[in-house]
């Protein structure tokens, strides 16, 4: 079912963005050593 898809990609679209933050923090935080 189409809406089931896209409540999928949804909630998969917010993981990855989560993701995008994490690694960015972690990014930030060796430069800042």
């Amino acid at each position: 079912d189409a809406h089931d898809r896209q409540a999928i990609e949804r909630q998969v679209m917010q993981e990855l963005d989560k993701m995008e933050f994490y690694v960015y923090e972690i990014d930030e935080t060796i430069k800042a050593k």
